[in-house]
């Protein structure tokens, strides 16, 4: 029996991607798709569409793979091979009115690059390298936040460093009791 991973909801669909490759979208308890990925997902996203409705679907692989799929058929649109290593985190870079799907990710071993259709060659280009595995990623119109760990960078396209937040100097927020 397959363990479940990883799993991912808005109001319409739930995602689940189990040990074993698979993936599973549901409404309501109903089964909408299912297929078997080359390898299991690492790293799930919604991307939304003009009407700020789920309509695809990127996954992060195991592998270092990334692929954009429909919802909820789980149809394939668009892959990539973009790393050899684990995919853990991404973030949209598309604009909602847009067809072409472009993404920033971040993999197991520090690596930041960009994907996508429009992107010449094989569709991948390298942005900047991180001090370990990258666990978070927020790209604003003109910078990416990166984090690994508690450690945070903030970068220009370029990859220029343009701030730093470490361990050492970390913000502490109280929750309101």
């Amino acid at each position: 029996m397959s363990r479940c991973i990883r799993s991912v909801f808005d109001a319409e669909w739930m995602i689940r991607a189990y040990d074993d490759g698979s993936l599973l979208c549901t409404a309501d308890s109903r089964r909408m798709g299912k297929i078997f990925l080359a390898s299991p997902a690492s790293s799930l996203l919604i991307l939304l569409g003009p009407q700020k409705r789920a309509l695809r679907l990127a996954i992060g692989r195991r592998d270092g793979g990334i692929e954009i799929r429909t919802l909820p058929k789980l149809e394939l649109i668009s892959k990539w091979d973009a790393s050899l290593n684990r995919i853990t985190a991404l973030s949209s870079l598309s604009r909602r009115d847009s067809d072409s799907a472009r993404l920033v990710c971040g993999d197991s071993r520090g690596s930041v690059f960009v994907v996508g259709d429009a992107i010449p060659g094989v569709g991948v280009q390298p942005l900047f390298t991180m001090p370990g595995e990258v666990s978070a990623l927020r790209v604003r119109r003109d910078r990416i936040d990166a984090w690994s760990g508690w450690h945070r960078e903030r970068r220009r396209w370029t990859g220029e460093l343009i701030g730093e937040i470490s361990n050492r100097n970390r913000l502490q927020m109280a929750l309101p009791v």
